[in-house]
């Protein structure tokens, strides 16, 4: 039989560097704490003074005021929960519809870069340029307010159109460089099968393609739900415009914004796992 090794005392020395170690991560974490209580403290004893509500009870009380554009039943005399829950709901409306506008026309721009045509190609590049080295808001002023005595849109129809169109700039860079990764040989061998050139592009070529921009496309989609919160500019009621009208009638930013904030995490953070998600699916594990 092995005799057995009797296990060494662990000494406890400020020589030790793993004893410094964790006593110096024990200060660190009440500093730390000593920190964020007295900014706590002093936060709420100010807002106590100025009379400001620094609870969530608020979100049970009556809002008070309407709301133009709904998703679902809402009247003055409901809950700022329930005013904050339709923006929610209007900004996952703005978002969804626009995600879907730019992945379809991010598609065909960036498939049209590579158009044998030069006036497809010259079109392609010219959008890109325009919408990538321009504000969105300043799209968003000119598609609602710009265009409005020729074309009457909506503020709903403005917004989806003003951040669809320049997030699709954006895209179409990531599914033009994803293209660019697929070896010329793919596209040589599905014509060797017999495929046409449509075939080859979107059976073969395209799904690779995807794979390589999936990473950008899901940051794309997510920095696209939180610029939602520009369209308010041009009269959408969104989550963060809904967030203001209840810190001004509650006098308090604090706790709305926290409120708003959290929201905003609940709604970009599934998308951000799903993104993930679909990468591990499609994307081959290196070898």
């Amino acid at each position: 039989m092995s005799e057995r090794v009797p296990k060494k005392k662990t000494t406890w020395s400020w020589r030790s560097r793993a004893a410094r170690g964790i006593v110096y991560q024990v200060v660190a974490l009440l500093l730390v704490g000593g920190f964020v209580w007295f900014l706590a403290h002093n936060t709420q004893e100010n807002m106590r003074v100025r009379g400001i509500q620094s609870g969530f009870d608020f979100l049970g009380q009556a809002a008070g005021f309407d709301i133009g554009e709904t998703l679902i039943a809402y009247d003055p005399s409901q809950s700022y929960g329930r005013a904050l829950w339709v923006g929610v709901l209007n900004t996952l409306r703005v978002a969804v519809i626009g995600i879907v506008l730019t992945t379809i026309l991010g598609v065909l721009v960036g498939v049209g870069r590579f158009s044998r045509n030069a006036l497809v190609r010259g079109l392609c590049y010219g959008y890109v340029e325009l919408f990538r080295g321009t504000p969105v808001l300043l799209q968003l002023y000119v598609l609602y307010y710009g265009l409005a005595p020729l074309v009457a849109l909506d503020a709903c129809t403005a917004a989806v159109l003003g951040l669809g169109l320049n997030y699709a700039a954006y895209e179409s860079e990531l599914y033009r460089a994803g293209l660019e990764a697929v070896p010329r040989g793919q596209t040589e061998a599905a014509l060797a099968l017999g495929m046409s050139r449509a075939q080859a592009l979107r059976d073969v070529v395209l799904p690779q393609a995807l794979r390589v921009a999936l990473p950008g496309m899901a940051n794309d989609f997510i920095a696209l739900l939180k610029d939602s919160s520009l369209v308010s500019v041009i009269t959408v009621v969104e989550l963060t415009k809904q967030m203001t009208i209840t810190a001004v009638d509650v006098r308090g930013w604090l706790v709305p914004g926290l409120v708003c904030a959290a929201l905003y995490l609940a709604l970009s953070w599934p998308l951000g796992r799903l993104a993930r998600r679909l990468e591990r699916r499609l994307v081959p594990a290196p070898a």
